[in-house]
């Protein structure tokens, strides 16, 4: 899923990251100002190589929705690289690598770990052959070995904090859509009971209650009429009788419905960083187990969108039926810089509404991005 504009948020990983550069860059321009005869315009050009590293780092680790196959992330990322080799081409001081450990970390999360593995050594020799072009130096090697490890221990631990995250969240959401199932399943289990004892009463309390009807319209042609008058009254009670079985079992039947309010409630529950607001009816039905589930999954789908992409912190699930349709209405306060386009969530979502005769819209709203789901509540014969 992507939206409309760009939304940024400062983070512990990003403003860690920020601040070693600030300190890199302020060592390094400190000790060649004091012990260094460089001119100013190579100080300025060198301040100006750390401030492009840093705003490049800043824009790509801001914005979630940026991925290997973007090409804005190439953009950042290849610039980033630029600036580390002009730093380490200006500087003397080895310890401007220390950008090309920072800049390293960033790539699991753009490219496969183990392709960015393979390309670790051209990496970090193409950036030290820059510093070596420079200034050569005795332990070069020594110290390109040394920051190369630093390199690789950097994009391992990113690795596994991506891995982490993923299984986490996976998790999490696993546990969610768990327990709403769980519900929803109680609550399918109570429908089929309740249309269990309509048939039972329908097929046995109905088939004898007619049967005495007929009977009772029989004896009353045959008896003497001193006793026809009780006859009479008995069929009529037995009539009623039978009437009110039948408005029973048709009221079972007409009520035959699933509730989702708790399974709604549950599924939106625990969610880390996020305000889930509910506007629910205190009754929300749905025909059978396969509209509840689709339900449900539209709306965990619609929510994870709203975290993972929009990086949202407030979502509003609103719904609303009348005795043709449910509506689900979930809206969020994302941004995003890109325009809409469905991914396999959105698709996977619209394909299983339509085979239930319901459809699923979702695009930009004033707020950030809602979805809105629709259900036909009528039966077909």
């Amino acid at each position: 899923m992507k939206r409309k504009k760009l939304n940024f948020k400062i983070t512990s990983d990003q403003l860690s990251g920020l601040g070693t550069v600030v300190l890199v860059g302020g060592i390094d321009l400190w000790s060649l100002v004091t012990f260094q005869d460089l001119s100013p315009t190579v100080i300025f050009s060198l301040a100006s190589c750390y401030f492009v590293f840093a705003l490049l780092f800043s824009l790509l680790t801001s914005n979630d929705e940026l991925t290997g196959k973007d090409k804005t992330t190439w953009l950042l990322l290849i610039g980033q690289f630029l600036a580390v080799n002009l730093v380490m081409y200006i500087s003397p001081n080895m310890f401007t690598a220390i950008l090309l450990v920072i800049w390293m970390a960033q790539l699991p999360y753009i490219m496969p770990f183990k392709l960015a593995l393979w390309l670790s050594p051209l990496l970090t020799a193409i950036a030290w052959y820059s510093h070596a072009i420079a200034w050569g130096g005795d332990t070069l090697i020594f110290n390109a070995l040394l920051f190369y490890s630093f390199n690789i221990f950097a994009m391992l631990m990113m690795e596994s904090r991506r891995n982490a995250e993923f299984q986490t969240e996976r998790a999490e959401r696993g546990n969610r859509e768990l327990v709403a199932m769980q519900s929803l399943m109680q609550e399918a289990s109570k429908q089929d009971e309740r249309l269990r004892i309509a048939r039972d009463i329908h097929d046995l309390v109905g088939h004898h209650l007619t049967a005495l009807t007929l009977q009772l319209q029989v004896l009353g042609r045959t008896v003497p009429e001193t006793s026809k008058k009780e006859v009479e009254q008995t069929h009529a009670i037995a009539k009623l009788l039978l009437a009110d079985v039948r408005e029973a079992v048709s009221d079972i039947r007409e009520h035959d419905y699933l509730d989702l309010k708790v399974a709604l409630s549950q599924i939106s529950e625990r969610i880390q960083g996020v305000k889930v607001l509910l506007d629910i009816p205190e009754r929300v039905a749905v025909l059978d187990l396969k509209q509840g589930m689709a339900v449900l999954r539209g709306v965990q789908e619609a929510i994870t969108n709203s975290v993972r992409h929009g990086r949202a912190n407030e979502v509003r699930i609103e719904v609303r039926q009348n005795k043709e349709l449910l509506t689900v209405c979930v809206e969020d306060n994302g941004s995003s810089s890109k325009p809409f386009i469905a991914g396999n969530g959105i698709t996977g979502m619209t394909e299983r509404f339509e085979q239930l005769r319901g459809h699923v819209q979702a695009g930009p709203s004033e707020k950030g991005f809602v979805v809105k789901l629709v259900l036909p509540l009528m039966r077909t014969s």
